[in-house]
C-alpha cells in the first residue's frame, strides 16, 4: 500500500467514526427528549418495548464505534510501520513519532456505554419523580 493510500484510509476511518459518534449522540438526544415528554405516560409493556428498541440501537452503534476504533488503531499501526521504511514520506505524521491510538476502542466503548446508562437513569428517575409528584400512583420501585 502506498503512503497516500494509508493516509487516505486513516482519514476515511476517522470520518466514519465521527459520523457514528454523531449518530449515537443524536439517538441519545432523541431518547432524552422522548423520556422527558413520555416517561410517565407509558405503561409497563410500552416501556419495555421502548427500552428494547433503544437498547438494540445503542448496542449496534456501540459495536460499530468499537470496531471503527479498532480499525483506526490498525491503520495507525500500519502508518507507523510504513513510516519506518527508508523511502517513506510519512515522517511528518505523529504515528511515525511513536504516538499510538490503541486506547481509542476502549475509550469509545466507555463513552457510548456511559451515555446509554445516563439515559436509562434519566428515564426511570424522571418517571419515578413524576409518579411521586402526581400522587395518583404509589411511587415505589415496584411501580417503575
Amino acid at each position: 500500500m502506498t503512503d497516500a493510500e494509508l493516509i487516505f484510509i486513516h482519514y476515511e476511518i476517522q470520518e466514519a467514526l465521527a459520523v457514528s459518534m454523531f449518530n449515537y449522540v443524536s439517538i441519545i438526544s432523541a431518547a432524552l427528549v422522548g423520556s422527558y415528554l413520555t416517561a410517565d405516560k407509558l405503561d409497563r409493556i410500552m416501556v419495555g418495548l421502548v427500552l428494547f428498541v433503544f437498547s438494540a440501537s445503542c448496542i449496534g452503534f456501540t459495536m460499530e464505534g468499537y470496531h471503527l476504533g479498532v480499525d483506526l488503531a490498525g491503520a495507525a499501526q500500519a502508518i507507523n510501520t510504513a513510516s519506518l521504511e527508508p523511502d517513506s514520506a510519512l515522517g511528518w505524521t505523529s504515528f511515525s513519532q511513536g504516538m499510538t491510538v490503541d486506547h481509542i476502542p476502549a475509550g469509545i466503548w466507555s463513552f457510548f456505554v456511559a451515555l446509554y446508562f445516563c439515559v436509562i437513569v434519566f428515564f426511570f428517575r424522571l418517571r419515578w419523580a413524576r409518579f411521586k409528584k402526581r400522587g395518583t400512583q404509589k411511587a415505589d420501585f415496584g411501580e417503575l
